[in-house]
């Protein structure tokens, strides 16, 4: 089984202009970068 990255909620949402480019990481419950392609 492959995770998705975690995304932050606004590109979530689709509201990908609005993204600061972070993103919370229940695996290590800490930020990290925002996994949404659109960064990329």
């Amino acid at each position: 089984m492959t995770r998705t990255p975690p995304q932050n909620p606004d590109c979530r949402g689709g509201k990908h202009a609005a993204c600061s480019g972070t993103a919370w990481n229940d695996d290590i419950d800490d930020i990290c970068a925002c996994g949404c392609p659109c960064h990329t």
